[in-house]
């Protein structure tokens, strides 16, 4: 059935080959296809406009209109290939070690891979309709897909995908990020619109929905306790949902601000939704008092920013009454300043290629500030509220990780600190040039598209950089480079949720469950650490890592 695809990558070969004189014994080059299976039948066809990143590196390449792609002038060593295009997901086969990630393969010096096949299939959808209190289909109702994520401070359900219903109350959420277990919710409220429409205005024909009903999740729950989960697989038609509004009383969240801030706006979300990504807020009035009507029940957070002063993100639980005298305390915003070093100097780094990052820390909110670096390190962080606060730095060159960072004599490494203007951050990044590789079995067997993590030192696990991740290959190899000096905990799972493994940081009941299959490993400065991983199997991860 590939004989068409083989053609294809032949041809290409033919086109690509390096002129006379030009070649390197100890360079290669990986060539492939990107196809969509079963279409047409029986043959598969090559995928068009789908990026390709090559990792470690960074680089990338787009499809050509037969799904073909190519790396050449490649050093030998151990590659991931990933794979995006809107409305496709990549179809995983751990068999041949395409997982979710890509595929993970080893290429030796030399060596020119021209047979790599990836396999792309249409992202997950779920269809609906929406009807009101009466069994009436409802236009212009906010649905929204909710998915599981997972922090170092806990798991959240994050917004994946938002929808108003048509005329006939219908929805259709496209363009999933992955397969999996989704919540689903609609909402149907003037407010409520607002966040999911953003600038967007509708037609002078639909009717104003004003406070509207409280939001409902599938089926008919009040509350995101009370939802029942939608399972979307591949290879199975999707399920069409029908969401019924129920006559539920919506409340009321009202306060002030202290002090009373002019020209100060109120921003109101559900509780782990990005506070810098919601189109909904309220002003004050001139006695600094603001009020939020048509509230569901459930855990809100609101955050009062003006030009010069914020609060703190302030949790609320609405439950069965109003909400009234809710104080939120305007604190002048302050620039925070610092700096990023290079310690031992031993590698050329473009300090201006960096961003540095400061994310409101918890399970509340995520709000994140990011500064541009300056060639000499220097950055700052304007106007920055109160509140705890983790920091990170982005676009990091391949091999270098953040090794400390301090304020006034103290470690912020760690996260959740509060900053104080009057002392710099001091940033120093280092090369982290160990490695760690092994092999995974199954019954002795080895273990293909495994995923291999390296679980950091207890103080260091809310820091998302210091996880290591990799897959093994087709024979159940595995080699986690550029790993960071410290200790460690090494896992193989055969199949987790997305970012599954941060629950280390937060439930020490996931270390005791697993302690028989983790691998401690110190890792030096620099060398090689070889390991051998017995894998976890899927049937003790359904159902998530709580």
């Amino acid at each position: 059935m590939w004989s068409s695809v083989w053609l294809i990558l032949l041809i290409a070969g033919l086109q690509v080959r390096p002129p006379i004189g030009a070649t390197n014994p100890q360079r290669s080059s990986i060539a492939g296809a990107v196809i969509r299976p079963g279409t047409p039948p029986p043959k598969p066809a090559g995928l068009s406009n789908v990026l390709v990143t090559l990792q470690p590196g960074n680089q990338t390449i787009t499809t050509n209109a037969s799904g073909v792609f190519q790396f050449r002038n490649l050093p030998p060593g151990r590659y991931t290939i990933s794979v995006s295009r809107d409305g496709f997901v990549i179809q995983e086969d751990p068999r041949n070690a395409i997982t979710i990630s890509g595929k993970a393969l080893t290429l030796i010096g030399g060596e020119n891979l021209r047979d790599i096949i990836i396999p792309m299939i249409p992202s997950p959808v779920i269809p609906g309709e929406v009807f009101d209190i009466h069994g009436e289909r409802l236009a212009a109702s906010l649905v929204q897909a909710y998915m599981r994520h997972y922090t170092p401070y806990g798991p959240q359900l994050k917004i994946a995908k938002k929808a108003l219903t048509d005329d006939l109350g219908q929805f259709r959420l496209f363009g999933l990020p992955n397969f999996g277990e989704y919540v689903v919710s609609a909402a149907y409220s003037d407010r409520d619109r607002g966040s999911g429409l953003g600038p967007v205005r509708l037609s002078a024909n639909v009717s104003k929905a004003d406070e509207g009903f409280g939001t409902v999740f599938y089926n008919s729950g009040p509350t995101i306790t009370y939802a029942q989960i939608v399972r979307v697989a591949p290879g199975t038609d999707p399920a069409r949902l029908s969401i019924n509004f129920i006559d539920t009383p919506r409340f009321k969240v009202s306060g002030r601000i202290v002090p009373n801030v002019p020209g100060t706006r109120i921003q109101f979300a559900l509780r782990g939704t990005n506070l810098a990504d919601t189109n909904y807020s309220v002003g004050t009035n001139s006695r600094g008092e603001f009020e939020i009507r048509g509230v569901s029940p459930g855990v809100h957070v609101l955050l009062a920013t003006s030009d010069d002063y914020a609060s703190d993100v302030t949790p609320v639980a609405v439950t069965d009454e109003n909400v009234d005298r809710l104080a939120l305390s305007m604190v002048r915003a302050v620039d925070i300043t610092g700096r990023i070093y290079i310690e031992g100097r031993n590698r050329e780094v473009n300090l201006s290629d960096l961003r540095a990052n400061l994310t409101r820390s918890g399970l509340d909110t995520d709000q994140k500030i990011q500064s541009r670096v300056a060639a000499d390190g220097s950055f700052i962080f304007p106007k920055v509220g109160p509140g705890e606060y983790d920091i990170t730095v982005d676009r990091m060159p391949q091999g270098m990780y953040v090794r400390t960072i301090r304020a006034n004599g103290r470690s912020l490494l760690e996260g959740q600190s509060r900053l104080e203007p009057e002392y710099p951050i001091e940033i120093t990044i280092a090369s982290a040039q160990a490695i760690v590789d092994g092999q995974v079995t199954k019954r002795s067997d080895p273990a293909p598209g495994v995923q291999v993590v390296l679980i950091p030192d207890p103080t260091l696990r809310r820091r998302t950089d210091r996880y290591v991740v990799e897959f093994t290959d087709k024979d159940g190899n595995f080699q986690l480079n550029n790993v960071p000096a410290g200790r460690y905990t090494a896992y193989a799972f055969e199949k987790i949720e997305k970012d599954a493994y941060y629950a280390f940081a937060y439930n020490p009941s996931v270390g005791v469950r697993f302690q028989d299959r983790g691998v401690t490993v110190v890792v030096p400065e620099t060398g090689v650490k070889t390991i051998e991983l017995r894998v976890i199997p899927v049937e003790e991860t359904i159902g998530g890592m709580q």
